[in-house]
């Protein structure tokens, strides 16, 4: 049997809005792999969770989105086809693209035919929808399913406007017009309640009929373009579920949708009692060996027949039973440490009917006389085997969404960095997960999408993490232990300038490769830093050092041929190696740190975490515009360099005038102050190429294993 599931067409659920409860109008954005809810306790993680478990189950708590991407071709994209095709009375589906255009097109333009539910046709002198907008959302992939079951599951289908202005420019033209007269309704309806509250309140005089007359113009013009949007597919989804659609629904629903990054519904397909995408809950407690039993009977439901009169069970089936109990040891192992070897045991067939067909439990000792059935096992082992046990059953192709609450539960430290790495590894061609957590571990996890919950005035809201700063621990729940272990890189670099240059021009690289600036007051303290606990004891992170006057190519190569040596031979022969290569180019006492730097993290073998990066500038404010911090030399900086080295001979000494910043400043009235450097920093256009190597370089150190 093939190990690996078929690749198919990808149906994804990529976010959901939500009201439910204390849900404020939350929109999150869902990753293919692994979503992470993130924050403290109250802060309204479950309520999010148990909305996405409703709406994947068809039941209506509040009004909540489930946004999908079904691509074409997709199982989704083929039932949404499937629908309309049943929808238009079809005897017979054939998936051919003219008729996937008709179908789908005679949807729309019945849906707005016929005004919907409560409203009237957008184009009311031809009857229908402008073609143009029509052929805009033909070629649309995205989908809202929204739950509407109370006693059963059911799902009202939209077809939706993606955020996408280049290939949908009428649908967000109107877009921007609706909103544009809405703002103008509301203006106007605010003056006339002013203007009233002033006459009654007898600040303003105001004869009989001049206030009838504003009476009637609000009557007649202002409220209708409060209640009658000018575009007003962009209300229907309110109207739809609103029992009294009015201008609150309008205020607390449809304009935070508007303002929020995921599609909009714009256009009701169908009604539909079933979904493409499946919920697989870590708190369903169902027979797993009932479930398992069940999928055997439809696997082979064609042979049981003849397997009964026999008594005997077919190598297919044996090689069934094996295969099922290898995937499932496989994902048990990877999500729990040192988890215990599940075994699949077939019962008798003359026992199926009383006993079931097959049977889980977990054997002890060396002859199994200690069976324990799943139930018996500890609460991560029971958990984390019924997960591992579901997925390896999941041979359906089906596009599941496993959701779990505190996946860290009832394991220790070391046993959630497994279950994180091993949560990456399940959503690859399996299920897409989505985790409300506190473990430092799950958000520290490579491949996981992270967003921060927090509560405000009592109502849930959802969206970027915020930066790992100390000044931040307390949103999200951590220590200062924790955050130590969040850092990926330890990026160590020469002085203050450097930090604040480094900062500013890579700090979309810095906060997405979770790296944490660490300045050494001097590049000669770079060797000693190899000895530090922080570093290498108390954390696994890479650390990474940039310096000065250092050609980054040379020391690079000698690097790499040294750590292979290492490999091959010894530490003494790499560092030998590494310091006849370093001494052949060597240009400053730059090539010397590093050389005592990159050596010592051979000796203590801590050479896998240590990458150095040079910058050709003999110091970096040299990338900084020149007019900015010395203004007064109308020089560049070659220039600047020249004449110091040109005088250097005749330079005294003993006043520090052969450091070039001393010198600027004593020559030229150079500001190399902090704040200047800042200013200096803050007004650049481009980031220079070096910085930008830099922050690839960074970006791809963080997606390396920790520690390796």
């Amino acid at each position: 049997m093939d190990t690996l599931p078929a690749l198919h067409p990808a149906i994804a659920l990529i976010g959901m809005r939500s009201n439910a409860g204390p849900l404020d109008n939350i929109a999150i954005g869902f990753d293919s792999g692994v979503t992470a809810l993130y924050g403290q306790n109250g802060a309204g993680k479950t309520w999010i969770l148990n909305s996405l478990r409703h709406a994947l189950k068809g039941r209506a708590i509040g009004l909540t989105q489930l946004i999908c991407d079904f691509e074409p071709g997709s199982a989704g994209s083929e039932w949404v086809l499937k629908e309309l095709a049943e929808l238009a009375r079809e005897t017979r589906y054939e998936a051919k693209p003219e008729h996937d255009q008709k179908w789908l097109r005679s949807a729309i333009e019945k849906w707005f035919a016929q005004g919907g539910r409560y409203f009237r046709p957008s184009d009311e002198d031809d009857g229908g929808l402008p073609s143009a907008l029509v052929d805009e959302l033909i070629p649309a992939t995205t989908f809202a399913l929204v739950p509407t079951g109370h006693l059963a599951p059911e799902w009202d289908v939209w077809l939706c406007l993606p955020r996408d202005r280049e290939r949908f420019p009428a649908w967000h033209r109107l877009m921007d017009e609706t909103i544009s007269l809405r703002e103008e309704a509301t203006r106007l309806s605010e003056d006339y309640w002013r203007k009233i509250q002033a006459v009654e309140s007898g600040d303003i005089e105001c004869s009989d009929d001049e206030y009838e007359a504003m009476e009637r113009r609000y009557d007649e013009k202002i409220e209708p373009l409060l209640y009658d949007p000018l575009f007003e597919p962009l209300a229907g989804l309110i109207w739809e579920y609103s029992y009294s659609p009015d201008l609150n629904a309008l205020d607390r629903r449809l304009f935070p949708m508007l303002a929020d990054d995921l599609p909009i519904p714009v256009v009701k397909l169908f009604e539909s009692r079933s979904i493409p995408l499946v919920l697989e809950d870590d708190e369903d407690v169902a027979d797993i060996d009932a479930a398992t039993s069940e999928a055997f009977a439809k696997v082979f439901q064609k042979n049981l027949g003849a397997a009964a009169v026999s008594l005997a069970i077919t190598d297919n089936m044996n090689r069934w039973v094996a295969h099922i109990n290898e995937m499932a040891n496989s994902t048990y192992a990877a999500l729990l440490q040192d988890a215990p070897q599940l075994s699949l045991e077939v019962r008798k067939l003359g026992r199926w009917a009383v006993e079931g067909a097959l049977h889980w439990y977990v054997a002890y000792g060396e002859y199994e006389f200690n069976r324990v059935p799943l139930a018996g096992l500890s609460r991560a082992e029971s958990r984390w085997a019924y997960i591992a046990i579901r997925r390896a059953l999941d041979l359906s192709g089906s596009a599941t969404v496993l959701v779990i609450d505190e996946p860290e539960a009832a394991l220790h430290r070391v046993a959630e960095r497994h279950m994180a790495r091993g949560l990456g590894g399940l959503s690859m061609f399996g299920p897409q997960v989505v985790v409300a957590t506190h473990s430092p571990e799950v958000l520290n996890a490579e491949g996981v999408w992270s967003t921060h919950v927090a509560k405000d005035n009592g109502r849930t809201r959802a969206g970027q993490m915020p930066l790992l700063a100390l000044e931040t621990l307390s949103e999200l729940g951590l220590s200062p232990s924790d955050l130590l272990g969040l850092y990926r890189i330890f990026l160590l670099v020469e002085g203050e300038h450097d930090e604040i240059v480094v900062t500013s021009l890579c700090r979309d690289f810095l906060d997405a490769a979770r790296v944490k600036i660490v300045p050494l007051r001097g590049g000669s303290k770079l060797p000693r830093t190899v000895d530090s606990q922080v570093l290498f004891d108390l954390s696994d992170a890479h650390v990474v050092a940039v310096l000065d006057n250092v050609v980054i190519e040379e020391i690079s190569a000698a690097w790499t041929e040294a750590q292979t040596r290492y490999l091959s031979g010894s530490a003494e022969e790499a560092i030998d190696f590494l310091s006849r290569a370093l001494k052949t180019n060597k240009k400053g006492d730059e090539t010397d740190w590093i050389m005592g730097w990159l050596g010592r993290a051979l000796k203590k073998g801590v050479h896998a975490r240590m990458s150095p990066y040079g910058l050709a500038a003999r110091d970096i404010i040299e990338y900084l515009p020149v007019e900015i911090l010395v203004p007064r030399a109308c020089k560049s900086w070659n220039e600047l360099r020249r004449e110091h080295e040109a005088a250097m001979s005749s330079l005294d000494k003993s006043k520090g005038l052969h450091d070039f910043k001393t010198w600027l400043t004593r020559t030229y009235g150079a500001d190399i102050s902090v704040a200047n450097v800042r200013r200096a920093t803050d007004s650049m256009k481009e980031i220079p190429e070096e910085f930008r190597k830099l922050g690839y370089h960074l970006r791809e150190i963080s997606a390396r294993s920790r520690g390796h």
